[in-house]
């Protein structure tokens, strides 16, 4: 990309505007509203609905939306039920090693 000479860049170099403020001249209208109105009317999360939320109803639905957290705490709740299974958990584990070869 290459910029016209004497020319300030404000915010990042890798700007579009070129000597204008970041978000300078840019317009959102109502259809683009959607996902911006939405995030900001969610009301924050108590420390109860939090907890609630890490762990999955549904291991699918977690990955299905992408939600991390879930993902991770339901591979940790696995992890200890594999461990706490003993030799079964064992045998578990090493078919997981073989497959992956």
């Amino acid at each position: 990309m290459t910029h016209p000479q004497n020319t300030e860049l404000h915010g990042t170099e890798d700007t579009a505007l070129v000597g204008l403020p970041d978000g300078a001249g840019i317009v959102l209208h109502g259809a683009e509203l959607g996902a911006l109105g939405a995030a900001a009317q969610t009301k924050p999360l108590t420390l109860v609905q939090t907890l609630l939320h890490i762990f999955p109803t549904s291991v699918i639905d977690a990955m299905a939306r992408g939600d991390v957290l879930q993902m991770v705490a339901f591979s940790a709740l696995f992890a200890l039920a594999v461990i706490a299974a003993g030799e079964a958990g064992n045998r578990c584990s090493r078919g997981a090693r073989r497959s992956r070869r």
